[in-house]
């Protein structure tokens, strides 16, 4: 009985954290300044990333949410024995995913007027990753 309830409480885990990034998201000016607190970094690796509106509402919200899913993962991963993490790994997996797709849609509906400056679509291809501080430099 104990690992059902135990993997009850890996599903309800995540459950809840679904249901909080749908329902509980803070205004979009909150959401800027916890991605700014979050340390991503946007590097472009193909096309002009000076003309994308980085402040776009979708946009910010799917990087709030790749960040609520890091911090998730950070939090929880200790937490589970093997066959609750690998449950755990498939969900995060997923998530990943369906912001990936978020991002990529984002920037796909791009019109020529909002890539500034533009005569038509341009490939835009970005990498977004998680500067972390270096814990050497705190000592």
């Amino acid at each position: 009985m104990k690992k059902r309830k135990k993997k009850q409480d890996v599903f309800s885990r995540l459950a809840a954290f679904a249901k909080a990034i749908k329902t509980n998201k803070p205004s979009q000016q909150d959401m800027m300044d916890e991605v700014r607190l979050m340390h991503f970094r946007v590097r472009p690796m193909q096309g002009d990333l000076g003309s994308v509106d980085l402040s776009d509402t979708r946009f910010i919200e799917a990087l709030w949410s790749l960040g609520k899913l890091d911090e998730l993962y950070q939090s929880e991963i200790c937490d589970y024995p093997k066959k609750q993490r690998d449950i755990f790994f498939e969900y995060m997996s997923s998530m990943h995913a369906n912001y990936a797709r978020m991002l990529q849609d984002d920037f796909a509906a791009l019109t020529p007027e909002e890539v500034l400056g533009s005569d038509g679509p341009e490939a835009i291809e970005i990498e977004i990753f998680r500067q972390l501080p270096d814990r050497s430099r705190l000592n």
